[in-house]
């Protein structure tokens, strides 16, 4: 008795959640029918780093320097 009321319970929200996809499938309106006008649009552009933000490259100290701060 509990397991055919829980298999139509079952059944029953499948063919809920089916009907309501098939249902958004007819409203949703298709893009091709429309398409948008895009002569006259420029393309986004990705933002870019700014200047300045690579690594620096030190140079080494001269071996004198090493001698005199030991």
């Amino acid at each position: 008795m509990w397991t055919a009321i829980l298999v139509l319970i079952v059944v029953l929200l499948i063919n809920v959640f089916v009907w309501r996809f098939v249902a958004r499938l007819w409203t949703l309106p298709h893009e091709s029918a429309n398409p948008p006008d895009t002569e006259n649009m420029f393309a986004r552009v990705k933002p870019r780093p700014k200047s300045g933000a690579g690594a620096v490259a030190l140079e080494e100290p001269d071996d004198d320097q090493r001698q005199l701060d030991e």
